[in-house]
C-alpha cells in the first residue's frame, strides 16, 4: 500500500493509481467535489465517527518527544469523485474511493481527513 502525505492530494495521482489497481491512503486538504455537488471536508464535518480506539501517539514536549495515550475517533464513507477524464485508462471515469475521518490525534476537535482506495467492510479487529 502506498501512503502519502497531502502533497499528494491529486486527482492525477488517484487517477494513476486507480488505473494500474494500486492500493493508497492519502491525507487530503482540498475541498474537492464529489458527485452530487457536495465536497470533501464539508462532507467529512458533518459525518459522524462511530468507532473509537486508544492509541499512543509521541508528542514534542518542549525539547522531548512524550509518549501520550489519545482516544481516536473516526469514521468512514464510500464516495464517488465527479467524473472527469482518465489520461491513464484514456477514458472518463469516476473514481470510487473511501473516505477517512479522524479526530482525536491532533487538536481536540480538529480533524483529519484521508481518501484511500481500499473499501472497508468492517473495522473492529
Amino acid at each position: 500500500m502506498w501512503v502519502m502525505d497531502r502533497g499528494f492530494d491529486s486527482i492525477l495521482i488517484f487517477s494513476f493509481f486507480c488505473a494500474f489497481k494500486l492500493h493508497f491512503l492519502v491525507r487530503i486538504y482540498k475541498d474537492r467535489s464529489i458527485s452530487g455537488g457536495k465536497g470533501l471536508i464539508k462532507i467529512g464535518e458533518s459525518m459522524s465517527l462511530p468507532y473509537s480506539r486508544e492509541i499512543v501517539v509521541k508528542r514534542w514536549n518542549g525539547r522531548r518527544r512524550k509518549k501520550e495515550n489519545v482516544l481516536v475517533s473516526f469514521g468512514f464513507r464510500e464516495i464517488q469523485l465527479e467524473e472527469r477524464w482518465n489520461p491513464y485508462t484514456r477514458r472518463r471515469e469516476a473514481l470510487e474511493l473511501t473516505l477517512l475521518v479522524f479526530e482525536g490525534v491532533y487538536k481536540q476537535g480538529e480533524r483529519s481527513y484521508f481518501i484511500t482506495s481500499e473499501r472497508i467492510e468492517n473495522p473492529e479487529p
